[in-house]
């Protein structure tokens, strides 16, 4: 039996394994979508739901997640365009 991590979405808090969600990472580089999932520093984990869905941003979870104003450039790039 192998063990499968398991994340929680950081907008809707719904449990998943690890793979099933997207990494959101903030490091000096800034913050952008860890397609690897190995990216060195601090990592949020969204569901394709509410990354799909533009009113998510809204609860501007990265805010909370990173402890810090998130640009709103981030969240047009990550959620689309409708605020």
């Amino acid at each position: 039996m192998t063990h499968t991590p398991v994340r929680e979405c950081i907008c809707c808090r719904t449990k998943a394994a690890k793979a099933e969600l997207i990494r959101i990472v903030k490091n000096e580089e800034g913050i952008f979508v860890d397609r690897t999932g190995k990216q060195k520093g601090r990592g949020a984990y969204l569901c394709a739901a509410c990354l799909e869905n533009p009113r998510s941003a809204q609860k501007r979870p990265l805010d909370r997640a990173f402890r810090q104003k998130v640009p709103d450039k981030v969240y047009e790039s990550l959620f689309g365009k409708e605020q």
